[in-house]
């Protein structure tokens, strides 16, 4: 009987990876996520140390999800990205449940490119490698090749010729929580599985339920799933993860909570957690409009050794609502490097506080630091031209990103 090995948290499958994959392989990797985040130079030369040891890569996975510092190399949020680096894939397929509805090519391509713009250091790559197919997306990372597609779509992929096909099954896939139901019956996904030949290549297959992403109920769709298709499941002996699972189940829900459940969570499962716990806070009371109390609990996680951007960032996107540019950019600014897809997006709600704030010179100075290392955002472009109007500039001044605003444009269109 062929045998499907199950993990807790997403990160957890980087080690298995690393110990059965003996050459780069295609990757069908079913997920609500693309878990795709930039990983620091530091981190990626640990994850490379160990590796050319020999050693498991399992001590360098963040014991906590939301952790922000230098302990640790990779973590449920951007294994794929340190996947990439060491050369497991030649191919990674992301069949992704969120667009699922979505009409057309075109849909699917924006989706895609949202997600891939806020990776810094990569745009230029990506952008010359986007390429629109009737059944998705294809661009590259790092030479492996990426593609976006649907369920429904398999069928015109002709899989079978991908030589040495794994496939990976985040159970989060199937679990939307906007409606807390299914995208999908569990009958339908086995169908087009089985039509396509795909079952026997299922290798992996992660809860998500710690990080918030999946309700514990659901953990049942595994044992369901392997049965329906002959399978037995293997537990991955799991890290010792200290995961405040109902904060972030809060946070995921997006919902203010009132005082009496935040001092529960409080005494239950931050306390413990020191900086990590004092950002999280921070976070909930975000939630609460409660900005004031926040900003005291972010500057508590900095004295604990948290560098809880996380926090700065919805802190500043709390005043930007409030159309308090002045703190809102301050809070932008807390950061300074540009790896997290937050950071990275913090830069350009920068460069709109400078516009917002009349900041011209400066606001364009930025726009321009920051293209070379996002390219693809194509709001960046328009910033440009925005700027040297209120400047009295040239056309012969921003034309050439005028230019390349139109052609990005093009691209997603056709």
């Amino acid at each position: 009987m062929n045998t499907i090995t199950t993990f807790e948290e997403h990160g957890e499958v980087l080690p298995f990876w690393q110990g059965t994959i003996k050459e780069p392989a295609t990757l069908l990797y079913f997920d609500r996520h693309l878990d795709l985040k930039l990983i620091s130079e530091t981190k990626i030369q640990k994850i490379h140390q160990r590796v050319e040891k020999n050693q498991s890569l399992n001590i360098l996975n963040r014991d906590i999800p939301c952790r922000e510092d230098e302990q640790y190399a990779y973590g449920l949020d951007d294994f794929l990205y340190a996947a990439i680096d060491l050369n497991m894939f030649k191919k990674i397929i992301w069949v992704s449940p969120v667009v699922e509805h979505k009409g057309n090519v075109n849909d699917l391509g924006q989706v895609f490119w949202n997600l891939l713009s806020l990776i810094p250091q990569h745009g230029t790559e990506i952008i010359d490698s986007f390429k629109k197919y009737s059944f998705g997306i294809e661009t590259k990372i790092k030479n492996t090749t990426l593609m976006i597609t649907t369920l429904n779509n398999l069928k015109y992929m002709q899989l079978y010729k991908e030589s040495n096909l794994i496939t990976d099954i985040d159970l989060d896939f199937f679990y939307n929580p906007e409606n807390k139901n299914l995208y999908y019956k569990l009958d339908q996904v086995l169908q087009i599985l089985k039509e396509n030949k795909i079952t026997d290549t299922i290798k992996t297959m992660t809860y998500s339920i710690k990080s918030g992403f999946m309700p514990e109920p659901y953990r049942r769709l595994s044992s369901i799933f392997s049965h329906k298709i002959d399978m037995k499941l293997i537990s991955n002996p799991a890290r010792n993860h200290l995961v405040p699972i109902e904060t972030m189940a809060a946070l995921s829900n997006r919902k203010p909570i009132d005082q009496k459940y935040l001092n529960y969570l409080q005494e239950k499962e931050l306390d413990i957690l020191s900086g990590i716990g004092w950002k999280l806070r921070s976070l909930l009371l975000v939630q609460m409009g409660q900005l004031g109390e926040a900003e005291k609990c972010y500057y508590q996680a900095k004295e604990h050794g948290d560098e809880a951007f996380w926090a700065a960032y919805n802190i500043g996107m709390s005043y930007m609502k409030q159309k308090d540019y002045e703190h809102a950019l301050k809070w932008f600014q807390q950061k300074k490097g540009v790896v997290d897809t937050i950071q990275a997006h913090s830069l350009i709600l920068q460069i709109l506080c400078h516009l917002h704030l009349e900041n011209f010179e400066y606001g364009l100075s930025l726009a321009h630091r920051t293209l070379e290392l996002l390219p693809m955002r194509t709001e960046i472009y328009e910033l440009i031209e925005i700027f040297c109007k209120k400047m009295n500039m040239k056309e012969k001044d921003y034309i050439h990103y005028k230019e390349n605003y139109q052609k990005i444009n093009q691209l997603l269109k056709t």
